[in-house]
């Protein structure tokens, strides 16, 4: 094999491998393929690197500069490879092994005397359990765990010290951060370093990983600069920096060609390298399957591909997604990695085919062809929404912007996209690399999703049961929030921003986590302080603090506003609207109380009762241009068979207010108000703030959020609340889109008649 420390440059010159002649390796179509999926996707930035036989073959960085402030990137840029970083610590374990100074069977409180968990089971934890996900363990620790920045190892270990464990060890897989980080504590007492230390002098400097590093230094954090996060309910944000304190299962910081350096350690008979860091019977035991699973060996996922035995490991961290796939006996490897939170489909997805696209060329076949899928388009996948299933499993179908998303009652989201067939719909994802074509359908009272049939679930939910009321929030911190909220009846924990797990009641204040998922089978326990209010929810041994997120049920939000009443009116009347050129249609703004009958209007803003606590106009009258009065009468025809009528906040506003509600707004909270100098659809007399009240009461519905408030309750599609709160939201929402109306961005109540620009700013008062 020749030398990995070869520069790329070098071997992309002109090197051969045993298998392929450089001439011959075409990588354009895996090219073309991956700025697509970047575009279609939205991915801000790609790093590649492709081994075959031994050598570095490929390696290329794609950006969208725009999204990574016009930085470049190639194979040598370093990111966060977050659980890539288990296979190193399953190599360091087996290098010791191999010494005789750790033993894999050996019960771990012999090796580890200050580790004490409360082991509840006649079986003790061992090191083998721990590398292949079968110690029982807890997913986090209580210290050093991924939510915030970290201690010592010890301290880790110290955490979980009188900690139930979970599973009997040896009994089912369970994955955990905090066993593969007791691993790391025990090469730290088999060598007398520091983790860090150690893998560095017996893993990175052998394989020549100049660029990689398990301790930050100035090449780790220009990589960890590119990372950036994203929620469902479409924020996006620069990805946290600091340090985990599990080292050893997640803080590795590495680029694709250093993977692609520690891939070639990985390969068997003939690929095996002069320097490689384990013998190969060691590497043969590390990819046997464990226990009861044929998926998991020492350390190393395992499965096939296009019939080659195939190992690896994927890792994600805040804005880093990752993927090394190792084919052992072939002597190929490719390692992936994309600058976005969760954006593992997406890694997976181009690791598979630059392996699928290697084969084909090594076999002298065209690969299989690559159809980029297009979107499924507004109308189908309209026709496709509702809620199918039953209590115990259910899958909501919503369109968004032309998109059909499906939000399973556990698990994560997926989003289909047209490939060529009717009603053939492929999973095509950040989440998902292949969960491939399932054909949906519409049938008499449901829905056909490929041979099963899901009946449809029609009708107002019930009220969320009282005893869930207090607990139903936000927890934990602004870079990782865990929503609790109530879903069909049961408490439901969304934890990570993506995954979705109904609970189980064990009592009061105390939930269970499914047998499944990212935490299986661990206890949710909230805590309260004297007087009974809920203060933080604990997950295992990781305790969620309670964060402030708006106000009570129907009290208005206020805002500390930068000015005064009388300096911004001052302000306001020294300014003018933004001048406009255009063909612009003549205003012809209709009251909305006398065109549409059976309206209700609260304008806020003809009131203190308001988040300005200002009055702006002097009555109550809410007006649109006649068009966008003519599409909201056909919503309110919609609603009103349901037997819903809306309820008005505002309508056309002027342009004066929209100034003074800018100039009072506070930075963090501009979202929320329009930008003067741009105007606001409200002062063309094209958008509207509504809710919806009960026909036979006259009592508004109760909403996920109050009508301005400005936290992330507001967002259109934030996934907390009850499923009352949300199931009339998404009524809403439904009746105005199909009325000509689009919500906007970051407020549910708020929606844009879709002709909008055709008409011009107005700052004529409301008298």
């Amino acid at each position: 094999m020749r030398s990995i420390r070869q520069p790329i440059s070098l071997l992309l010159a002109g090197l051969t491998s045993s298998l392929l002649p450089a001439q011959d390796l075409d990588f354009a179509p895996l090219e073309a393929a991956i700025r697509a999926e970047m575009g279609q996707l939205d991915l801000p930035a790609v790093s590649i690197a492709v081994m075959v036989a031994g050598d570095m073959v490929w390696s290329k960085g794609f950006a969208r500069s725009e999204a990574v402030g016009g930085e470049e990137v190639s194979g040598e840029t370093v990111y966060r490879v977050a659980s890539i970083s288990k296979l190193f610590t399953a190599t360091a374990i087996m290098q010791l092994v191999e010494k005789g100074d750790l033993d894999l069977d050996r019960p771990l409180t012999e090796i580890l005397p200050d580790f004490e968990p409360a082991n509840q089971f006649d079986k003790a934890i061992t090191l083998r359990q721990i590398l292949s996900h079968h110690s029982g363990l807890l997913r986090e620790p209580a210290a050093g765990h991924y939510f915030e920045p970290g201690n010592s190892l010890a301290d880790l270990v110290h955490s979980l010290n009188g900690q139930p464990l979970v599973y009997a060890p040896g009994s089912r897989f369970k994955y955990s951060n905090a066993a593969v980080s007791i691993a790391g504590y025990a090469v730290e007492k088999a060598t007398g370093k520091g983790f860090a230390e150690h893998a560095q002098s017996a893993i990175l400097d052998p394989l020549g990983m100049d660029a990689s590093s398990f301790a930050r230094d100035s090449t780790a954090a220009e990589g960890a600069r590119l990372g950036s996060m994203w929620t469902l309910d479409g924020r996006r944000f620069d990805a946290p920096t600091f340090e985990l304190g599990m080292l050893p299962a997640a803080n590795l910081y590495a680029s694709m060609e250093d993977l692609l350096r520690f891939a070639s350690s990985c390969f068997l008979a003939e690929y095996r390298g002069d320097d490689a860091l384990l013998t190969e019977n060691s590497l043969r035991a590390m990819f046997r399957p464990q226990f009861d699973s044929d998926f998991i060996g020492i350390g190393f996922f395992l499965d096939e591909f296009q019939g080659q035995r195939r190992v690896g490991h994927n890792g994600a961290v805040y804005g880093h997604a990752t993927q090394l796939f190792v084919l052992p006996e072939k002597g190929i490897a490719v390692a992936c990695a994309v600058a976005l939170d969760f954006a593992n489909g997406s890694a997976e997805r181009m690791a598979n085919r630059a392996l699928e696209l290697v084969l084909a060329m090594e076999q002298g076949r065209e690969p299989s062809e690559w159809t980029q899928p297009v979107e499924i388009g507004a109308s189908s996948a309209r026709a496709l929404a509702g809620r199918y299933g039953d209590a115990d499993f259910w899958i909501e179908l919503q369109e968004r912007s032309g998109q059909l998303i499906e939000i399973p009652s556990y698990g994560l989201p997926t989003i289909y996209w047209r490939t060529g067939e009717d009603y053939a719909f492929h999973s095509f994802d950040r989440f998902n690399a292949q969960l491939g074509a399932r054909k949906l359908r519409t049938a008499e009272g449901g829905l056909r999703r490929n041979d099963s049939f899901l009946p449809r679930i029609d009708g107002e939910p019930a009220a969320a049961p009282d005893r869930f009321r207090d607990l139903i929030g936000e927890y934990g911190w602004d870079h990782n929030v865990l929503y609790i909220l109530e879903d069909a009846g049961k408490l439901c924990c969304l934890i990570e921003w993506f995954a979705r797990y109904p609970l189980s009641e064990l009592a009061a204040d105390r939930y269970r986590m499914p047998d499944g998922g990212m935490y299986p089978g661990e206890e949710l326990r909230f805590e309260r302080d004297a007087s009974g209010a809920v203060i933080a929810v604990t997950v295992g041994a990781l305790r969620f603090p309670r964060r402030a997120v708006g106000g009570d049920a129907g009290a208005t939000f206020k805002i500390q506003a930068l000015h005064g009443p009388e300096e911004l009116r001052k302000l306001a009347e020294a300014a003018s609207p933004p001048i406009e050129s255009g063909d612009f249609r003549a205003p012809e703004l209709v009251d909305l109380s006398q065109a549409l009958e059976g309206l209700q209007l609260d304008i806020r803003y003809a009131s203190t009762n308001n988040f300005m606590a200002m009055q702006f106009y002097p009555r109550a009258v809410a007006m649109l241009q006649r068009p966008a009065a003519a599409a909201l009468a056909r919503a309110q025809e919609t609603l009103a068979g349901l037997g819903y009528g809306l309820l008005i906040h505002d309508a056309y506003r002027p342009w004066s207010v929209t100034k003074m509600f800018w100039d009072a707004t506070p930075q963090d909270m501009k979202d929320f108000v329009a930008d003067p100098s741009q105007g606001s659809r409200h002062n063309r007399g094209c958008a509207v703030d509504l809710t919806l009240f009960r026909l036979n009461s006259g009592a508004a519905l109760e909403m996920v959020s109050g009508y301005d408030e400005f936290t992330a309750r507001a967002y259109p599609d934030y996934p907390g609340g009850t499923w009352s709160q949300r199931w009339h939201r998404e009524l809403l929402r439904e009746a105005m889109e199909s009325a000509g109306f689009s919500v906007y961005t970051w407020e549910w109540w708020h929606f844009d008649y879709r002709d909008w620009r055709a008409y011009p700013i107005l700052d004529q008062p409301i008298r």
